[in-house]
Parts: C-alpha cells; sequence; structure tokens
C-alpha cells in the first residue's frame, strides 16, 4: 500500500510540475506548445547534437572508470569492460526507475551478487554518486560567484546551492569521522536499533578504504572532468537550437537541475526539470519552448544510449537460461 501511495505521490508532483511548466509557455493549446516543443527539437542542427552524443559517451565512460578505481579500493576488483557493461545496465534502469537511482540499486545488486559483498558495492557506489554531487554543486558555485557582481538577480539561487554544499561536507564527515560514527551507533543502540546501528558501523568501516589521498586526488580529478563534458554538451545543445548565451548560465543553472530532477520526488525527474530549466533559463532571456526543448533532446539521447544496456542485460538474461 505505502509504495503504490508514494508513486501516486510522485506522480502528482510530476504532473503538477509539467502543468505549470505547459502553462508558463504563454498562449495556445497544450497541443499547440507541445508542437512547438517538438518542432524546436526536430530543427536542432546535427553536428551539434552529434558534438553532445559524445560528450555523453566519453562523460559515462570516465564515469566507468571513476566507479572502478572506487570498487578497487574495496577489494572489488573487475576488469574496466565488465564494470562498462555494469554501468550501461545502470544507465537504462537510471531511466526508467523514479528518481535517478534504480541504476545504482542495479549496480550494487550486481556486484554483491558477483562479490558477495554487499558494503563495498554499497560504499562505492554510494560515494561514485556523492562525489559526483559534490563536485557538481562545486562548479555551480564557482560560475554563480563569477556571475555574482554583473547578475544581481541570480544571486538568490546561491543560498540553496551552498545548503546542499554544507549538508553534503557534513554527510562526507558524518561517513568518514569515527567519532562521529561511534556517537551516532550509540545513539541507534539507545532506541534499540541494533541491526541498523551496526549495519552502518559496517558501511561505515568500508568507507574508511577510501582515506587515500592519492586515490581522492584522481576521483575528484575525474569527477570534475566529467561533470564540465556533461555541462559542456549542454552549451552545444543550446547552439543547436539556434541560442547563443553566455556559458557560465549553463554552469550554474545545469548543476541546479540536475541535482533537483535526480531527487526522488517525482517520475525519472519529469516535471522539475522542464519547470526549473524554464525559470531559471528564463530569468536570462530564454524563451519557455527552447528552455524545455533543450531539456527533452538533453533527456532523449541519453536515453537512446542507455538502450545499449538493455541489450547487455537481455543477453545476460538468454545465457543464464541456455546455460
Amino acid at each position: 500500500m505505502k509504495p503504490l501511495l508514494l508513486f501516486f505521490l510522485k506522480l502528482s508532483v510530476t504532473i503538477c510540475l509539467i502543468w505549470f511548466a505547459i502553462d508558463k509557455m504563454g498562449h495556445g493549446t497544450g497541443a499547440f506548445k507541445g508542437k512547438a516543443i517538438l518542432q524546436s527539437m526536430l530543427g536542432a542542427e546535427f553536428f551539434w547534437v552529434i558534438l553532445f552524443t559524445l560528450c555523453c559517451i566519453v562523460a559515462n565512460f570516465l564515469q566507468t572508470l571513476q566507479w572502478q578505481k572506487l570498487l578497487k579500493a574495496q577489494s572489488i576488483s573487475y576488469s574496466y569492460f565488465y564494470c562498462l557493461r555494469l554501468f550501461w545496465v545502470g544507465l537504462f534502469f537510471n531511466n526508467f526507475m523514479p528518481g535517478n537511482v534504480g541504476g545504482d540499486l542495479k549496480k550494487i545488486y550486481d556486484v554483491n551478487k558477483v562479490s558477495k559483498n554487499l558494503t563495498g558495492g554499497l560504499a562505492a557506489t554510494l560515494s561514485d554518486r556523492l562525489v559526483g554531487l559534490f563536485t557538481i554543486n562545486l562548479i555551480c558555485i564557482l560560475a554563480g560567484f563569477l556571475l555574482y557582481q554583473s547578475e544581481p538577480s541570480l544571486r538568490g539561487y546561491l543560498l540553496p546551492t551552498l545548503g546542499i554544499f554544507l549538508g553534503l561536507l557534513f554527510l562526507f564527515y558524518l561517513l568518514y569521522s569515527t567519532r562521529l560514527a561511534n556517537a551516532v551507533y550509540r545513539c541507534l543502540l539507545s532506541f534499540r536499533l541494533k541491526l541498523i546501528a551496526n549495519k552502518f558501523m559496517n558501511l561505515h568501516q568500508s568507507f574508511l578504504a577510501f582515506k587515500n589521498p592519492r586515490l581522492w586526488v584522481k576521483v575528484l580529478s575525474l569527477s570534475i572532468f566529467i561533470q564540465v563534458l556533461r555541462i559542456t554538451g549542454f552549451c552545444f545543445l543550446s547552439v543547436a537550437l539556434g541560442l547563443h548565451f553566455s556559458f557560465l548560465y549553463f554552469f550554474y543553472f545545469i548543476p541546479m537541475i540536475g541535482i533537483v530532477s535526480a531527487l526522488p520526488i517525482s517520475i525519472g525527474g519529469f516535471g522539475p526539470r522542464e519547470y526549473l530549466a524554464q525559470t531559471l533559463f528564463g530569468s536570462v532571456g530564454m524563451s519557455a519552448v527552447d528552455a524545455v526543448a533543450m531539456q527533452e533532446l538533453a533527456w532523449v539521447i541519453p536515453m537512446i544510449l542507455s538502450l545499449f544496456g538493455i541489450l547487455e542485460f537481455l543477453g545476460r538474461k538468454n545465457k543464464k537460461s541456455n546455460g
């Protein structure tokens, strides 16, 4: 009953935000507005769309390498090609599960199935996600400070971004601080939650395996490059649609949209993504139709790329049934 209620709650959020996004597009019926978005997408210049696609592919390859390094720190040694296969299956699940976390759960499941190391797979995959959020927030804050003087109207967006950034720092501290972890452990025990307390401490011990400065230099460098590549892809998409805006807007707005869309509050990120794109890019003069068209292109292309993941997933199931 509870999962069904949660699904309908997310569906309501999705529908409401999509309705608000469509309503902000000005005059005309919903069908007319939808047609305008589709026409804008179909009119995108092919060369720049290809560059966006290449950015997505290279970013996925590099993120696989990042995840592999984190797994190796947990004594889970997989070949890069095997990690790539698991990662691409995860991409497929991300496109069809609420909140973009389905792929993470699938990767943790696949890692545990082979290595029998659930906490190690969880720690590596969770760290992969948290490092991405950390670096994309960092990029957003830096872009925001660069725009601080020239765009006073955009200053307000820095506050929630700084709040998320500080929250992530606290989460890292919670996961890596033995003193704080012991305090949480004792607190859980006082509420007679021994099972949860023990699992938390097991996870904490797994995170301690990442306390290697050289590892973090490599992982953070990779993560920053991955996020810059993904955001640069949006700059290419804007040019494909005939739009010409400062690249700093993309490095400021795209991280915000990505973070909110990743929250498990809607179906696959729909609604928050379109509404935020209109609100943020609309504040610097981009039309609502163009803002939504850019976001839908940025969703459709990675979704098509993720179909390679279902081929791997189905191929693996066929091998099992034949074996």
